[in-house]
């Protein structure tokens, strides 16, 4: 490839080598050469060097086909393309002043003609040229081999990429880039690495993190996997415009500017574990997913599900492991279960699409993560590293499918899992219930599953882990494997006695809902006793959903003393501020939806302003003391936990008296580092809305691309009607650009989780978010389909008035777009 970069005409220059695979079958002259190709100005194409004329080839408008008379040739062609024009941001593109390219999942196809297919595996040899005054940094995949200076202030720059290698994972970048660089040198094989990080000058400053995050991502891969990076340069660049977090480009990442730079000062701290958690991610891809890739797109969830379960991994090792195991089953239930009740519902493998750029969703994400999950429960941890480790040996260098994954998994499993198959292509989340009962020196357990709505479920091989007290003992513990609609489990008693303690589908072993016959006081009781700190937090979120269904049946909400008893215990004993900011979190509208057939927004306010209102009048002087605690450093911890307890306690009593909203202009003025400022800000915003705070933040930090993202979401989540207002004061402000993802995500998609006022029974939420995917679908179709699966996606389980309206704007949306991609997600609900 060689391309003759402009921002307003770049031209590619494609050689291509093509032989038949003997693999296939015999050669056939019957089966024509499809390159595909969309948005491209065909120049010029030959064969084996010689023009060929118009008749000789078929154009289409996303496809140059070729009658195929060799078994091997070479192809020549060049095309013209226009980086500015392509807001889509899917193959070559301008974010800011700097060239790059984004190809997953098929936008190579817009860069040149190309098979572009993941099973099809080739070699790179990428020349760049350009001005080298606009563009001095030039960067492709694999290893530099040539610069040169040219003519009239150009320069070249050539990058061979020797591993055979899907088109998805091809990159470029050009711009004028800083560069913080180091070396590390693997515990295997001791081979020096040399790592690069860059940026735009103004970010200089804050990507010494991102490079520390990725030397421990390196360490933990070799130490837990045995697993080596065998290139010999690893460059990761952020740039501003990017639909993605990140993508896995063999040797060099392009990363969302939001994911990449950070430091205390401009990034909280939960941007920063976000920074590290997708550093390792990406890093990660180069095993899962770039040196074993996909054979097609319907396989996506084997690199994806895989990758996040090990950046899970990877960061609960490096900070809380129940912290972090409550974050993301929080996130599942909240985003995927959501999914899964939603006519957007699917399997981990797809098995259709009108626009694959749509199935980058929660389940084949979150829920696939979760299926690897039960293959380490059900082997156990160890015989699933020996699995892994068998995976990526066999198959390094190959473009495969699920159940080559499943069969290395089944190959160190001693009894049959094949039911286990089922998970890939069943969508839904299932429901188990648990009833147990003791009786004659017996314990029974008997446990059933089903998928609500779905007559045809498949049965489910489900590992639930389970621990049984008895008499304040641990009396067993172990997995059970659900395999059948209905099993029962027995356990022989010594003696008659206390009804044993059941504790089941523990650190959440599986994604399903789960039904006992544990009574309220049955729950309270069990939390008493729980000293796992993943079960106790789970037991509260039990206790809060039980105290909802209360609340929807009789109107009144019926705070238990024995539970307020309980909450003023965490604060008194526990000691990890982080984990404790978990326990004392109160519903939240994400955690509450899914647990009725009908949502009613305005029952959930009423609930979550109760339950709070209660839980902070009788805690609320152990609060205030807690809260200075941690103002004044007797709250003994790490800064980060600390800073999370706070900013929680601190967002409660505001919420609760604005008298306490002097402690947070305090807060403001003396902070030192982004988490305080933006705790005390998105208080202040959203309980007392002080002009002179937010426009002191404003001037302050207007310059900052990412930060000031920050502003626009404290804004956008704002629970008052008048926030559509504000909203249409913030288009017009200098700083925001719809052309730019991440600003679009801080102001419609921040709104579109500002559920009380998104769902307002005005319906000014829907037509003013659904008038904005419109314009947005024609300037990026994927942001406006991703925007469109948000906002819509609580559509079947809305009163009917609610419904009505939101009906009236997916049809005016699905009338006016053009896009697949939008209309792929409308006629999904509408049909």
């Amino acid at each position: 490839l060689t391309f003759h970069l402009g921002e307003e005409e770049t031209i590619v220059e494609s050689n291509l080598k093509i032989k038949w695979k003997k693999k296939v079958g015999k050669f056939d002259k019957k089966i024509p050469l499809k390159l595909d190709g969309t948005n491209l100005q065909l120049l010029e194409i030959k064969k084996n060097n010689q023009p060929l004329e118009r008749k000789q080839y078929q154009k289409t408008k996303n496809q140059i086909i070729l009658k195929n008379d060799q078994e091997k040739f070479s192809l020549q062609i060049k095309v013209k393309i226009n980086p500015k024009k392509n807001t889509s941001l899917q193959g070559l593109y301008v974010s800011g002043d700097i060239l790059c390219t984004q190809n997953e999942a098929q936008g190579f196809r817009n860069i040149t003609y190309f098979i572009d297919k993941p099973e099809n595996l080739t070699t790179f040899k990428t020349t760049l040229i350009a001005d080298s005054t606009k563009y001095p940094t030039l960067l492709g995949n694999g290893e530099l081999i040539k610069e040169k200076k040219l003519k009239d202030n150009l320069h070249s720059v050539t990058w061979q990429l020797r591993t055979p290698t899907p088109c998805y994972l091809f990159a470029i970048v050009a711009g004028d880039l800083f560069k913080i660089q180091s070396s590390y040198t693997t515990s295997i094989t001791k081979k020096k690495k040399q790592l690069e990080i860059y940026s735009n000058c103004r970010d200089k400053d804050r990507l010494t993190f991102a490079m520390k995050c990725l030397k421990s991502a390196m360490r933990w891969e070799e130490k837990v996997y045995g697993l080596e990076y065998e290139l010999n340069r690893y460059m990761i660049v952020a740039v501003d415009s990017f639909n993605m977090g990140a993508m896995e480009n063999k040797g060099l990442n392009i990363f969302n500017s939001s994911l990449l730079i950070g430091n205390e000062k401009t990034s909280t701290d939960r941007n920063l574990k976000s920074i590290d958690a997708v550093i390792a991610h990406e890093y990660f891809h180069n095993w899962s997913g770039n040196r074993v890739t996909v054979r097609d797109w319907f396989q996506l969830t084997l690199k994806e599900g895989l990758t996040v379960f090990r950046d899970q991994q990877y960061t609960s090792d490096c900070y809380s492991k129940a912290v972090k195991r409550i974050e993301d089953v929080r996130q599942l239930r909240k985003s995927q279960f959501s999914e899964d009740a939603s006519p957007l519902s699917h399997p981990i493998q797809p098995q259709s699409y009108a626009e694959m750029n749509n199935f980058y969703t929660n389940t084949v994400y979150q829920k696939g993560a979760e299926v690897v999950r039960m293959y380490q429960t059900i082997l156990g941890e160890k015989k699933f590293n020996e699995a892994l480790r068998y995976y990526f040996k066999k198959y390094d260098g190959m473009a495969i499918t699920v159940h080559e994954f499943f069969e290395c998994m089944q190959k160190f499993c001693k009894e049959d899992i094949s039911l286990f198959k089922n998970w890939y292509v069943q969508k839904g989340t299932p429901t188990v219930k648990v009833k147990d009962i003791a009786f004659n020196k017996e314990y029974k357990i008997t446990l059933s599953q089903k998928i609500s709505n779905d007559k045809k479920a498949k049965k489910l091989l489900i590992p639930l882990s389970y621990q049984i007290t008895l008499n304040n003992k641990i009396f067993k513990k172990g997995i059970f494997l659900l395999k059948e609609k209905e099993q029962t489990f027995t356990f022989k008693l010594d003696k008659l006695g206390d009804k044993p303690l059941l504790s089941i589908n523990n650190f959440f072993s599986s994604p399903v809902y789960l039904e006992t016959n544990k009574s309220l006081e049955e729950n309270i009781e069990q939390l008493q006793k729980e000293k796992d700190p993943f079960g106790k937090w789970d037991l509260v979120q039990q206790i809060q959903k039980k105290l909802y269904f209360q609340f929807l049946e009789t109107g009144k909400l019926k705070f238990p003393k024995t539970l307020l008893d309980i909450y003023g215990e965490f604060l008194a004993k526990e000691r990890d501020c982080e984990y404790l900011t978990t326990l004392i979190d109160p519903p939240s509208v994400g955690d509450l939806v899914n647990l009725t057939k009908e949502i009613d927004f305005n029952l959930i306010k009423k609930f979550i302003n109760h339950f709070t209102k209660t839980f902070i009048k009788a805690h609320e002087k152990t609060l205030l003391s807690l809260c200075k605690d941690c103002c004044n450093g007797k709250r003994k911890g790490k800064s980060y936990q600390i800073r999370a307890l706070k900013n929680k306690i601190l967002y409660l009593l505001c919420g609760h008296n604005k008298s306490y909203l002097s402690l947070a202009h305090s807060q403001y003025k003396k902070s030192d580092n982004m988490t305080d400022t933006l705790g005390a800000l998105t208080s202040i915003v959203h309980f007392d809305k002080d002009e002179k705070v937010i426009n002191n933040f404003f001037k302050k930090w207007q310059k900052d691309n990412i930060v000031i993202n920050q502003w626009f979401v404290a804004q956008a989540t704002i629970d008052k009607k008048q926030v559509i207002n504000s909203l249409n004061q913030l288009e017009k402000n200098p700083c925001y650009n719809v052309l730019e993802p991440n600003k679009v995500r801080s102001l419609i998609g921040a709104f579109i989780s500002n559920s009380f006022q998104y769902h307002h029974e005005s319906g000014q939420g829907y037509q003013w978010v659904s008038e904005r995917i419109i314009h947005l679908d024609t300037i990026n179709p994927q942001m406006a389909a991703s925007l469109g699966k948000a906002a819509f996606q609580l559509y079947p389980k809305l009163p009917l008035q609610q419904k009505r309206m939101m009906l009236k704007w997916m049809k005016k949306i699905n009338k006016k777009v053009t896009s697949a991609n939008i209309k792929e997600v409308m006629e999904s609900f509408i049909l």
